[in-house]
């Protein structure tokens, strides 16, 4: 029986499972314009529900520091620094639970709706190491009692602090002393281990965030203050340089329609024609340039203002600008994530303003900053096939890394007979709540809101490059590959690229020809075309290659005839089923 009552689907299943790929994405598309992704209602009230929980409960938290006073006298401590590490620390484990981003029905997680943590703690899935080959002691691909472990470790460090009453010196201004460095420094080390092991949790704790926070607990007081403004308005600034791109308004059109409470006409004005032309129209483009000046200019006030009434508008044009992402409900729903950085505004930008970041001194502390925040961004958005996007702070520019998974028939529920992990595929638990057709629709789409990207677009192109016949095939989008084989989704292909699927090949075996991975590098900050590869399971890589950005710009998302590209390698090896007429370079 359905848990809750599902909303009408926008097409005659019957004569629509008819049609062929393309077609079956576009009237999807086309209704995703007024209606988004079409959750049942109270699946919004489950995700503010859980906001609530996440406000009150860390405030409890909190508050429970000895020496702060109660959960009454929130106006005499929150300015405490002690209570701006703690934050930190309940968002990080938060996270690393699964209860941040990445979690329920709308990151394709409905039975159970969190699954990271029955993953991390679970021996014998997938794990992902960064570099397998340089560490020592982290081959391997299999999650072991090790990896257990330290996780386990990492939650009990975390849980421990935010248990324990300052120590060591009180800071001027303050009741108590600040977090012991000896345990913030064991969990630093401990999830520099776990990142070593495994990309996967480290990214989905945020540790690229919360770990440079902590390393900067161990720093002097007042240059501890200055590292922390400088670290927080690095993501900020970051994020909003990664946004200054063509890509950016197709972000922020389809985000906007999968928002609720937004006016129809709202949505329909953000695109050029809400039926024809899914291209965002010019009032998506000022709309989300708007948001990115916003983003990079109004941190760069708070930092060089101190206090006043400049700090103060500062501060509430950012705490808007941040409820304002978390009414979007973006898909990843990083609701928590926002709350935090609202909070931290509030926190080193208005209590206190007149920390002057001029006064930093600590060359330990620049090297951090320029090393671990600085340099992942640069190097990111120059080379993002080296770093997670997610490092580089290009959360929802637009230009993400993605992948199509094709399968041949019905292999693909292979992945639950043959590989350990916490969750069925979302067809499948969408199979036992709502029936086969619901699933299906939803997983087109999943193909129809991708397919609105540049990204997307040129995966659906290359589609007959990667398979003879595209409609002989089930073409899951990496992000439903990524959140049961990892256990954890947001965006990033690095996650389900050639290293997951060789995984998956180890405990499957599939045949030449039975699973071709498209995989699509997202594109960098200054070259407008993007990388691409094309994988079999059995045989290995096929082509690849790169596709221009400029035409990918023209296209509708049900568009699916082939795009121009630069081959820059290929093979011929048995298995191989590249059209020669497809393969001509541009």
């Amino acid at each position: 029986m359905p848990m809750l009552p599902a909303p009408p689907l926008p097409v005659d299943v019957e004569s629509w499972k008819r049609l062929t790929r393309p077609e079956k994405i576009k009237p999807l598309a086309q209704d995703w314009v007024e209606n988004g992704i079409s959750a049942p209602a109270p699946i919004y009230l489950l995700y503010v529900l859980k906001l609530i929980a996440f406000t009150v409960g860390g405030l409890f938290i909190l508050a429970a520091t000895p020496g702060i006073g109660g959960v009454t006298d929130v106006a005499s401590w929150w300015h405490e620094p002690i209570v701006y590490q703690k934050l930190i620390i309940f968002i990080w484990i938060f996270e690393m639970m699964g209860l941040g981003g990445s979690f329920g029905p709308l990151t394709f997680k409905f039975l159970p709706p969190l699954v990271a943590p029955l993953h991390w703690f679970r021996p014998g899935t997938i794990r992902q190491p960064p570099w397998p080959h340089a560490v020592p002691l982290t081959k391997g691909d299999r999650r072991s009692a090790v990896d257990v472990l330290l996780a386990i470790v990492a939650a009990g460090l975390m849980l421990w602090l935010l248990a324990s009453s300052g120590t060591g010196h009180v800071p001027p201004g303050a009741s108590v002393g600040l977090l012991d460095k000896h345990v913030v420094l064991a969990l630093v080390v401990t999830m520099l281990a776990i990142g070593l092991r495994d990309k996967v949790l480290y990214i989905a704790s945020r540790a690229d965030v919360y770990l440079i926070s902590t390393l900067i607990f161990l720093f002097p007081y007042d240059q501890m203050m200055i590292g922390l403004k400088l670290a927080l308005v690095a993501v900020w600034v970051g994020a909003g340089i990664s946004k200054i791109t063509h890509v950016f308004p197709y972000v922020v059109a389809t985000m906007t329609s999968n928002a609720p409470g937004r006016p129809k006409w709202f949505k329909r004005a953000m695109y050029r024609d809400p039926v024809n032309d899914l291209r965002p129209s010019r009032f998506a483009f000022a709309f989300a340039h708007s948001g990115t000046f916003v983003e990079i200019c109004l941190p760069l006030v708070m930092l060089f203002s101190h206090g006043g009434t400049v700090s103060f508008v500062a501060v509430t044009i950012i705490v808007i600008f941040h409820l304002h992402i978390i009414s979007n409900v973006p898909l990843a729903v990083p609701n928590e994530w926002n709350v935090y950085m609202l909070a931290a505004a509030i926190f080193l930008f208005g209590s206190h303003a007149d920390v002057s970041v001029t006064d930093l001194s600590n060359p330990l502390l620049i090297a951090l900053l320029a090393v671990g925040v600085v340099g992942p961004v640069v190097v990111g958005n120059i080379r993002p096939d080296l770093v997670s996007f997610v490092i580089a702070m290009r959360y929802y520019a637009g230009t993400w890394p993605a992948s199509l998974w094709c399968f041949k028939g019905d292999s693909w529920r292979r992945l639950s007979e043959d590989i350990t992990k916490a969750s069925g595929l979302a067809d499948e638990q969408l199979e036992k709540v709502y029936g086969e057709d619901y699933a299906l629709v939803t997983r087109f789409r999943m193909s129809a809101f991708r397919s609105f990207f540049p990204v997307g677009m040129a995966m659906n192109g290359l589609l007959r490059r990667a398979v003879d016949d595209p409609e002989a095939y089930v073409v899951l989008d990496g992000e439903i590959i990524g959140s049961a084989l990892n256990g954890w989704n947001m965006g990033d292909g690095h996650m389900h690229n050639e290293q997951l699927l060789e995984a998956v090949q180890k405990r499957c075996g599939f045949a030449p020809g039975e699973l071709v991975l498209v995989h699509m590098e997202s594109q960098p900050l200054i070259r407008n075309r993007m990388d691409y590869r094309i994988v079999d399971a059995a045989v290995g890589r096929l082509e690849s290659g790169t596709v221009p950005l400029k035409p990918m710009l023209e296209r509708q998302p049900w568009d699916d005839a082939p795009v121009p590209v630069t081959v820059t390698g290929a093979t011929t090896a048995p298995g191989a089923r590249l059209d020669a007429s497809l393969s001509e370079v541009e």
